[in-house]
C-alpha cells in the first residue's frame, strides 16, 4: 500500500530528480549545438558566434514581443505600468 512518508519513496523520487536533472543537462541546447558545428567548423570563432546567437536569438523576439504588444487596448494593467 501506498504511504505518504514512506522513506523508500522519497529516495526514489530523489533518484528520479537526479537522473532527469543530469538528462536535461547532457541534452541541453547550447551544449549539443556547439558541439555539433564543432564537428563541422573548426573555427572557435564561428563556434562562439553561434552559442551566443542561440541565447540572444530568443531574447531578441521577446523584446520584439513586447513592443508589438503595447500597441494592444487591452494590456494588463501592471504592464501598462512596465511599457
Amino acid at each position: 500500500m501506498f504511504k505518504l512518508n514512506d522513506p523508500k519513496n522519497n529516495l526514489k523520487n530523489f533518484a528520479h530528480a537526479f537522473c532527469l536533472g543530469l538528462a536535461r543537462t547532457v541534452i541541453e541546447p547550447s551544449t549539443v549545438l556547439p558541439l555539433m558545428v564543432h564537428h563541422f567548423v573548426e573555427s572557435t570563432i564561428v563556434i562562439g558566434l553561434f552559442a551566443t546567437l542561440l541565447r540572444g536569438g530568443a531574447i531578441v523576439i521577446q523584446l520584439y514581443a513586447a513592443f508589438w504588444s503595447q500597441s494592444f487596448r487591452r494590456v494588463l494593467p501592471y504592464l501598462r505600468r512596465v511599457f
